[in-house]
C-alpha cells in the first residue's frame, strides 16, 4: 500500500528530467561566464540527440570550471547551478543511457553508477560545497539522495533524506524525502526503524499540517504496526494456550476497530471484529465472541464465516436454539457458500435433539430443495429425523419426509432407511421397531426394495415381516420361515427369529415351545448386551408366568401381563 502510494510523489524527482531545463538570464558580462552560456546556446539548439549529450556535457564542465575560479558568491553560486541543469540536460537527452529502475527487482544491494551520473554526483557535491543553505540547495541536496537511492546506496541516501526532514522541514522537497525514508525503510523491511520514523513524524502534528497524504500514510503504518503487536500476542497465545493472551488479542482487535477513521469502517472493520470473535472463541469467552462476531457486517465477506462461528459459541454454551438459529440464518442467506449445506444440516440435528420436529422437518425440506445435488450429505439426518418422528408417533409426518427424500447411496445407510421405511408402514407406534401388520402398500415396497439391495445380515427378518404383509402363504409358512432365521448367523435376526416364533407359539396356546424361544431370545440378548430385546423378551416370559430378574422393575405384576404387542403371532395374511 505504501509502495503504491508513493508512485505519484516520485514526481518532483523525474520532473526535472522529463524535459531540458530551462537556464534564461541576460548575456552575462564576465568573460569567464560568457564562453560557457555559448555552450549552453549551442547545446539547447542542437537536434541531434547525441551530439546534444556531447553538447550538454561541455556546457556542464565549463560552468563548472567558472564555479571553482570565480571568486563571486553570487557568480560561483549561478555557474554551479547551470552545471548541475546542463549535466540532468546531458543525461536526459542521451539515447545511450538506460534510466535506473525505481524498484528493488534486483536486489537491496548497491548498483553500480554509471559514470556520466557519477559526475552529476559531483556536481551536486560542488554545487553544495559553494551553496548549502538556499531553498536550492535542498532542491540539490534532495535530487543526489533521490539518484543515489534509485542505484540502492541507501546507506548514502537515507541521512540525506532524514537531514531535510530534520533541518529543512517546511521545505517543499520534505514531503517527499519523508515519503522515501519511510518507502524504503519498508522495502528494505525495516520494520522497527519504520515504525519509528512513522511515530516520529505522527508526533509532528506542525510537520503533517497541510500534507494529508503523508499524514494518511502514516496514519496507515501506525495502524499496521499496532496490528502486528496483534498478532505477536495472539501467535503467542496460539503457542503457549493462554486464555488470557487470547483474551488481551480481542481487546487488542477491538482497540484498533475503534480507532478506525470513519472513511475507513467498511470491510477493514468487519476483519478487526471478526478477528476479536475467533480470539475470545479460543479463549473461552463465548459470550463476547459472540458480542463481537455479531457485529459483523450482514453485507461482509466475513459474515457467513461468523454466524458459523457464533452458531459453534452458542453450541458450546449449551444455547441450542439460538445456534439453530444461526445456523439457519446461514443456510437460508448464505446458500451458494461452501458451508452453507453444513449449516442447514446442523441446524436440522438441533432442531431434532431439541424435540422441535416441526422446524427440523422444515429445515430439512429447506435443504433438500436448495442442495439437491448433494443429498448424500442429507442422508444421515435425514433418516434420522424419520427416526425421531416415529418415536414421538408422528408417522404422517414421517411419511411425508420420507416421500421427499431420493433413496441413500450407500448401503448401510441404505438398509436403516428400508428398516424405518418399513416401520413406518406400519399403523402403531412399535416397541421392538418391527410389526408384521403393515398398512401402506406403497412404503413396503420402498422399503422391500431398499433391503433387498443392501444384502445386509440383518435384512432377512424385514423381509420375512414384509412378506408376510404382501402375500397369503399361511402362519404355518410364516413360522418356517423364522426357524430358518433362528439359524442365521447374525444375533439381532436370531433374536428377532426367536420373539417371533415365542409370540406364535403363546398365540396357539403352546407355552412350553414360547418360554423355550423366549428364553433363548433372552439368553442371547444378554450375551450381546442388547437391551431392547432382552426387555423385549423378558416381558414375554413375564407374560408367560415366567420369573425373570435382569428387568423386574420395568415389567407389571405377572398376573396383569398380557404377552406384548411388539411380539404378538401376526394374523395370516387374507
Amino acid at each position: 500500500m505504501l509502495r503504491r502510494t508513493l508512485a505519484c510523489l516520485f514526481l518532483f524527482s523525474l520532473q526535472a528530467e522529463a524535459a531540458p531545463p530551462k537556464y534564461a538570464r541576460p548575456p552575462s558580462t564576465s568573460p569567464r561566464l560568457a564562453g560557457a552560456e555559448r555552450l549552453w546556446a549551442a547545446a539547447a539548439a542542437e537536434v541531434d540527440r547525441r551530439k546534444a549529450s556531447e553538447a550538454w556535457e561541455a556546457a556542464a564542465e565549463a560552468f563548472l570550471a567558472v564555479a571553482e575560479a570565480s571568486t563571486i558568491p553570487a557568480e560561483k553560486r549561478e555557474a554551479a547551478k547551470a552545471s548541475v541543469l546542463a549535466w540532468k540536460n546531458a543525461l536526459h537527452v542521451e539515447p545511450r543511457v538506460r534510466a535506473a529502475r525505481d524498484d528493488f527487482s534486483d536486489g537491496a544491494e548497491p548498483q553500480p553508477i554509471p559514470e556520466r551520473e557519477q559526475r552529476l554526483l559531483r556536481a551536486f557535491e560542488r554545487y553544495l560545497a559553494i551553496d548549502a543553505a538556499s531553498d536550492d540547495a535542498i532542491g540539490i541536496l534532495f535530487q543526489r539522495a533521490n539518484l543515489l537511492r534509485r542505484h540502492h546506496h541507501f546507506d548514502a541516501a537515507m541521512p540525506l533524506l532524514l537531514e531535510i526532514v530534520n533541518r529543512h522541514p517546511r521545505h517543499e522537497t520534505a514531503e517527499f524525502a519523508a515519503n522515501l525514508a519511510l518507502d524504503t525503510f519498508n522495502r528494505r523491511q525495516q520494520f522497527d526503524q519504520l515504525v519509528a520514523f512513522a511515530g516520529k513524524l505522527r508526533a509532528d502534528k506542525a510537520f503533517l499540517a497541510g500534507r494529508p497524504d503523508l499524514a494518511q500514510i502514516v496514519e496507515r503504518i501506525h495502524a499496521q504496526s499496532r496490528l502486528r503487536a496483534v498478532e505477536a500476542v495472539e501467535k503467542e497465545a496460539k503457542e503457549t494456550g493462554d486464555l488470557a493472551l487470547y483474551d488481551r488479542c480481542g481487546e487488542m482487535y477491538l482497540e484498533l476497530r475503534r480507532d478506525l477513521a470513519p472513511a475507513e469502517v467498511d470491510e477493514q472493520a468487519d476483519a478487526l471484529v471478526y478477528n476479536a470473535g475467533v480470539c475470545f472463541a479460543h479463549g473461552r469467552s463465548l459470550e463476547r465472541s459472540i458480542t463481537a462476531l455479531g457485529s459483523v457486517g450482514k453485507r461482509s465477506k466475513l459474515r457467513p464465516r461468523a454466524l458459523g462461528r457464533i452458531a459453534m459459541a452458542h453450541a458450546d454454551l449449551a444455547h441450542f436454539a439460538e445456534a439453530a438459529a444461526g445456523l439457519e440464518e446461514y443456510a437460508t442467506t448464505f446458500g451458494g457458500q461452501d458451508g452453507a449445506l453444513a449449516a442447514a444440516v446442523d441446524a436440522v440435528y438441533y432442531r431434532t435433539a431439541l424435540g422441535e420436529l416441526d422446524v427440523a422437518e422444515r429445515d430439512l425440506m429447506l435443504a433438500l430443495r436448495s442442495f439437491a445435488r448433494r443429498r448424500d450429505d442429507l442422508d444421515g439426518v435425514t433418516w434420522q429425523l424419520v427416526a425421531r418422528l416415529l418415536a414421538a408417533g408422528k408417522r404422517t409426518d414421517a411419511r411425508r419426509v420420507i416421500a421427499a427424500v431420493p433413496d441413500p447411496g450407500k448401503d448401510e445407510l441404505r438398509f436403516e432407511a428400508g428398516r424405518l421405511v418399513a416401520d413406518t408402514a406400519c399403523p402403531i407406534a412399535l416397541v421392538d421397531e418391527l410389526c408384521p401388520h403393515r398398512a401402506d402398500a406403497a412404503l413396503i415396497q420402498r422399503a422391500r426394495a431398499l433391503v433387498t439391495r443392501t444384502g445386509h445380515p440383518r435384512a432377512a427378518r424385514i423381509l420375512v415381516d414384509l412378506e408376510a404383509a404382501g402375500t397369503s402363504f399361511g402362519l404355518g409358512g410364516l413360522e418356517s420361515r423364522y426357524r430358518a432365521l433362528a439359524a442365521a448367523d447374525d444375533v439381532h435376526t436370531q433374536m428377532a427369529a426367536h420373539a417371533r416364533l415365542g409370540a406364535i407359539d403363546a398365540g396357539n396356546g403352546r407355552g412350553t415351545e414360547a418360554i423355550a424361544h423366549f428364553t433363548e431370545c433372552s439368553r442371547r440378548a444378554r450375551d450381546a448386551g442388547v437391551h431392547p430385546w432382552l426387555v423385549t423378551c423378558e416381558r414375554g416370559l413375564a407374560a408367560l408366568g415366567v420369573e425373570v430378574e435382569t428387568v423386574r422393575e420395568l415389567l407389571p405384576p405377572p398376573s396383569a401381563a398380557p404377552v406384548p404387542s411388539s411380539v404378538e403371532a401376526p394374523a395370516p395374511a387374507r
